[in-house]
């Protein structure tokens, strides 16, 4: 199994041979784009985190990724 980051969007999973890539997405995507609001919040974007054991790899694309900000972040809010 091959995981690694992606600039944009996350990849996969592709196969190469008998191995298994996973490409994680941007984390959190820029405030500003082409001079306008693009990522104001600093949200972490779905598809940029992953759950990895021995066997198997998801993508974390869940709705609370909403609430967790690149100028807020709170772990101990998140956690609890």
């Amino acid at each position: 199994m091959h995981v690694s980051g992606h600039y944009h969007h996350e990849n996969g999973p592709r196969r190469y041979g008998a191995t298994v890539s996973y490409a994680l997405g941007q984390l959190v995507q820029p405030k500003v784009k082409g001079g306008e609001p693009f990522n104001p919040r600093q949200e972490v974007m779905p598809g940029s985190i992953g759950l990895l054991d021995t066997e198997t790899f998801e993508y974390v694309r869940d709705s609370w990724l909403a609430d967790v900000r690149g100028d807020e972040l709170d772990l101990v809010r998140l956690l609890s």
